[in-house]
């Protein structure tokens, strides 16, 4: 059987396979800061307690304006989009992690008035949409080039310094795996509310991240 769906194989199931990728990309939007709060409801888990159909939320702040909102499941057709919401904008992107198109990729960008995007008694909306293509990149190879740039310890291209180092990528690998944990005890809290703070997080050398307490609460 498929792996993704067995406690031996990968008990994290869909949030653990699909999921991950909704939590970096999030991460990578409030710029690696560490979230304070999670929740998640599983629609269907398999006969071992492997989630396959999930609804999550990843809360920033102690007023939880900045918001990560996504769905996994094992049991619908592929889906791979992302939106990313402001005041004024809406970032869109449809190949997000696998490409469409081996030459090119693209997102698009849809700028709203600042009157607000109705019109017309609220019949009609007002915007302007911008598409942005890149050209001659492999998602695939870059993914490869840049683990290969970490491992020689070089400077990675067109990120900011900070995010250049293996230590800045070891503690947001840690970070990603906190908030998956923190995910699944919510769905195994059957909905209820618990409270809790993560503790240190050891790495399997042994040594300490000093990573403590991010996430507040799992709701």
């Amino acid at each position: 059987g498929d792996i993704r769906t067995q406690a031996s194989g990968d008990p994290l199931g869909c949030i653990g396979d699909l999921g991950v990728y909704c939590v970096r990309i999030a991460m990578c939007a409030f710029n690696f800061q560490w979230p304070t709060h999670c929740k998640a409801a599983a629609t269907r888990m398999s006969a071992e307690g492997v989630p396959l159909d999930v609804t999550c939320e990843v809360y920033w702040g102690a007023e939880k304006q900045r918001l990560l909102h996504f769905h996994a499941s094992f049991c619908h057709v592929f889906r791979q989009w992302v939106e990313v919401t402001g005041e004024k904008k809406v970032l869109r992107l449809d190949d997000f992690t696998i490409a469409k198109n081996s030459s090119e990729v693209e997102f698009s960008t849809e700028h709203f008035a600042p009157s607000g995007p109705l019109i017309d008694d609220a019949t009609l909306t007002l915007s302007s949409k911008e598409v942005t293509k890149t050209f001659g990149c492999c998602q695939e190879q870059r993914m490869i080039e840049n683990f290969s740039t970490l491992v020689r310890k070089d400077p990675l291209r067109g990120v900011p310094a900070t995010w250049s180092t293996p230590r800045f990528w070891m503690e947001a690998t840690v970070m990603s795996q906190a908030i998956l944990d923190g995910l699944m005890t919510s769905i195994r809290a059957d909905e209820s509310s618990t409270h809790g703070m993560l503790r240190n997080v050891k790495r399997n050398a042994g040594n300490t991240l000093n990573l403590k307490s991010h996430i507040t609460s799992v709701i």
